[in-house]
C-alpha cells in the first residue's frame, strides 16, 4: 500500500522523513530551543522532543497564560529537567525572561 498523499504531492513517508532531517539539523546548529508554543503545531512539537529525546541540549518553550487550557499537556505537563516551560502575559515578560537568562 502506498503512502497517502498530500495536495502538493509529498507523500506521508518523504514529509516524514524530511522532518526527521530537519529536527537532526536543528539539534545540531542549536544551543538551546526557545519556541512560542501557545499556537498548534505539530513540527514544533517533534523538533522539540527530538531535541530532548536524542541530545542533551535545553528547550525553552513560551506559552500564552490565557490559552492554557487549550495547550497540549505534552506541554504544560513536561517534566523533562532540559525543559523549561514558562507561561506569560504579555511579550514584556517574554523580553526580560530572554534578557534575563540568555
Amino acid at each position: 500500500m502506498s503512502s497517502p498523499s498530500f495536495a502538493s504531492g509529498r507523500s506521508a513517508r518523504r514529509l516524514t522523513g524530511s522532518g526527521i532531517k530537519g529536527a537532526a539539523f536543528t539539534s545540531k546548529e542549536c544551543d538551546v530551543l526557545v519556541a512560542e508554543v501557545s499556537g498548534s503545531s505539530f513540527g514544533l512539537g517533534f523538533e522539540t522532543g527530538y531535541l530532548l529525546g536524542a541530545t542533551a541540549k535545553k528547550a525553552v518553550l513560551f506559552y500564552k497564560r490565557d490559552v492554557e487550557k487549550r495547550i497540549s499537556l505534552l506541554i504544560t505537563g513536561n517534566t523533562n529537567p532540559q525543559c523549561l516551560v514558562v507561561p506569560y502575559t504579555d511579550v514584556a515578560e517574554v523580553e526580560a525572561f530572554v534578557r534575563d537568562n540568555f
